[in-house]
Order: structure tokens, then C-alpha cells, then sequence
């Protein structure tokens, strides 16, 4: 369920403004920040995050600060590329900590020319306002058979393997981008 800050946020957005969260409670930062990104909006989504903010999925097992930030901001420079749509399902405060909020949304893109629709749970913790830590979780084995291709992707997708791999081509694309994309 959306609070009343996300339409608040997709109007502000919408105006070119860096918009911040109506609440610094979990549900409105991570909402915030989801909205951001699906508006493709590097910063808002920049403003907020802490400066030392971590970032963790299968892709990316530990990437923090400039580095996490930088994920997003190559994503949202190839938009066009990669034609990310990202589809916010539902927000919500998590019903043990006070300081995290559960976020499930899609991410709906193209990888190397292949089709990719990879539905995420995100654990969003929020520090003085800002989301400190995002632990993103999705089947790999099902991202990795879309990513890699109708010929490779079932075949290697189940393999220990090919998640050490994926990880490694990630993080060598990533600083390639942050090296020739200073922000």
C-alpha cells in the first residue's frame, strides 16, 4: 500500500524538484526513493541516501556510498539502452524494526538484448531520514536464465558458478562506468 506521500512525491517529481520524504518514516523514505528511481530521478534518489549507504543483492553482494549510488546512476543513464521501467507493488513498515520498511517492486528491462523481469523484495533500512541500507532479494537462477539467453541462461544458471562470475563482470562494469562517467 502506497502512503499519501507517493503521489505527493510523483507530482513534486514530475516538476523537476528534488522532493524529500512528508515523514522520515521508513515506508516514506523507501517509497521516496522507489519513485525516484522508477522516475529515473539520480537526484532525488541521491538526496536520499546517507553518504555511507549500503547496497546488497546477488548481483552486487556489497557496494556502499559513491559506489551504491553509482549503480543507480548507470542504470538511470542507460535507460534508454536497457528501457527500465521499474513497477513499485507495495510499501510497507516492517512489522518487527521501527527503522526498515519492506518494499516489493519489478524491475523490467533488457540485459545484452534479452528481456528481464525480476520481481524484488527489498529490506530498506532508514538512519536520520535516509535510506542507510537496501538488501535487495530475487530469485538469481530465474534473473540469470532471462539475462543470459534463451541458449545460455537455463544451462549456466543453475551453476555456483555463474553467480561468482556474474559478480565479477558487475563490478568490473561498474567502475568502467564511474571512470569514464564522473559524476
Amino acid at each position: 500500500m502506497f502512503s499519501k506521500f507517493a503521489l505527493f512525491t510523483v507530482a513534486t517529481l514530475s516538476l523537476g524538484a528534488i522532493a524529500a520524504p512528508a515523514s522520515s518514516a521508513p515506508a516514506d523514505v523507501a517509497t521516496a526513493f522507489l519513485t525516484a528511481y522508477s522516475n529515473m530521478d539520480y537526484d532525488s534518489l541521491k538526496a536520499l541516501t546517507t553518504d555511507d549507504f549500503v547496497f546488497q543483492d546477488a548481483a552486487y553482494p556489497n557496494i556502499e556510498g559513491d559506489v551504491a549510488r553509482g549503480m543507480y546512476r548507470w542504470f538511470i543513464h542507460d535507460k534508454e539502452k536497457t528501457q527500465m521501467k521499474v513497477i513499485i507493488h507495495n510499501v510497507t513498515p516492517s512489522p518487527t524494526d521501527p527503522t526498515v520498511a519492506i518494499a516489493s517492486f519489478t524491475d523490467d528491462y533488457f540485459f545484452n538484448g534479452n528481456h528481464v523481469i525480476n520481481n524484488i523484495t527489498s529490506t530498506m533500512t532508514v538512519a536520520d531520514g535516509k535510506l542507510a541500507h537496501e538488501q535487495d532479494a530475487y530469485s538469481f537462477e530465474a534473473w540469470a536464465e532471462q539475462a543470459l539467453g534463451p541458449l545460455i541462461g537455463p544451462l549456466a544458471a543453475p551453476l555456483s558458478v555463474t553467480q561468482s562470475i556474474i559478480q565479477i563482470s558487475a563490478k568490473v562494469q561498474l567502475e568502467t562506468f564511474m571512470l569514464f562517467n564522473p559524476e
